[in-house]
């Protein structure tokens, strides 16, 4: 099992939990193809809020998929004009592990959230390694967020029905 980090935008997260997919673009197919497989957990990050929606569970890899379902591009090239449809054609399917209520955000001034994630090794240029859609990361910082997700809310404290769990 590997442990990944896929990052979004929220209305494309949006999107990927009405259809339980998530695509990368082309140049992610080979790794998708062959390093992504069912079993492996993903974090998610939500861009723009600067924050980890949960970890999800992958359960399949599609590749050469092309069936439009709403994505739109929101990288350097979608930023010049008119919204851009992604196809987005190395898709996964997946099913959600764990949501953060609310969103864990890791941005800000000594944040102690940000500072859990071993994934971020530089702790004050921390979002140059959350601007790229697909990242490998550590497995202690999946669990990371799992355990933020059994906590209350921004606490650190021991939850129970705080938490929304799926699947």
């Amino acid at each position: 099992m590997r442990h990944w980090m896929f990052l979004t935008h929220p209305d494309n997260w949006a999107k990927c939990c009405e259809h339980g997919l998530f695509g990368f673009d082309e140049e992610y197919a080979y790794t998708v193809e062959h390093f992504i497989q069912g079993g492996d957990h993903a974090i998610i990050y939500l861009a723009k809020e600067s924050a980890i929606w949960g970890v999800v569970e992958v359960t399949d890899v599609l590749l050469n998929q092309t069936e439009p379902i709403g994505w739109l591009k929101k990288g350097w090239e979608a930023r010049k004009g008119a919204p851009i449809v992604g196809a987005f054609p190395a898709r996964v399917r997946f099913r959600p592990l764990i949501e953060l209520q609310p969103h864990r955000k890791i941005n800000g001034d000594r944040n102690p959230f940000r500072n859990q994630l071993e994934y971020l090794t530089d702790k004050k240029r921390w979002n140059v390694f959350v601007q790229i859609a697909l990242s490998r990361v550590p497995e202690a910082d999946v669990q990371t967020v799992i355990r933020w997700g059994r906590e209350l809310p921004n606490t650190g404290m021991p939850a129970t029905a705080q938490t929304t769990r799926r699947g």
